[in-house]
């Protein structure tokens, strides 16, 4: 289409874009107007729709130009090092003596006495720990024992040994062995441990020991065939 008015929106059109921060978008758009009304109706789209597309490509343009130049005038100055050298105080340094009261003197400390040694004749000394060992474990032995007695004497108050000596002789007669061992001999009678050693004892049986001490394993009992 050769309107000047067409002719004249697109030299417009193209000096917006080259320099888009001078451009003015109100005068671009009135002489679009113009233009799309000397055309017709079939080239009236097309060439609204390009222009529209130029008026939108220079507006962005000039909001980019637009910020870049904001950024710019805002952005914190670079300046050269040392700059600054004559302005800024690096250190500072003040004497409050003046202000300050004196400290007052310092006491001596007293010493204190060493401890006394003990003298040559006293009882203080070192105690060997296997001989302290040895002492409790002798203790808890002589205690574990008297326990054990007093438990024993109690038993032989408060029961009939009697008829445990008894029953053990009616056994051995019934059965006519000359020996038995302790542990048969418990099972046999089904008596507790304490109270068969007790009845073997004051009832005057006869017993030997052929193993280890304290095995009861090994204990036996003589009896007369």
């Amino acid at each position: 289409m050769n309107d000047p008015l067409v002719s004249n929106l697109w030299d417009s059109l193209r000096a917006a874009q080259k320099y888009p921060e001078q451009a003015e978008i109100g005068a671009l758009l009135q002489q679009a107007d113009q233009a799309i009304a000397r055309c017709s109706e079939a080239e009236q789209l097309q060439v609204a729709s390009n222009a529209l597309l130029q008026v939108a490509e220079v507006c962005a343009r000039r909001a980019e130009i637009l910020i870049q130049d904001w950024e710019d005038a805002y952005r914190d100055p670079v300046v050269q090092p040392g700059f600054f050298a004559g302005i800024v105080r690096q250190t500072m340094a003040v004497d409050f003596s003046d202000l300050l009261e004196p400290s007052p003197p310092r006491k001596e400390r007293t010493r204190r006495a060493k401890p006394a040694q003990p003298d040559e004749g006293s009882i203080v000394g070192t105690v060997d720990k296997t001989a302290l060992l040895a002492m409790l474990d002798q203790l808890e032995t002589e205690a574990a024992q008297a326990a054990q007695k007093q438990q024993v004497l109690a038993i032989a108050h408060d029961e009939d040994v009697k008829s445990w000596v008894r029953a053990i002789a009616l056994w051995a007669a019934e059965h006519q062995i000359s020996e038995v061992s302790l542990q048969q001999l418990q099972a046999a009678v089904k008596m507790p441990l304490v109270q068969l050693w007790l009845s073997l004892l004051l009832g005057n049986f006869a017993i030997e020991q052929r193993g280890e001490f304290y095995d009861t394993e090994q204990v036996w009992l003589l009896l007369e065939s």
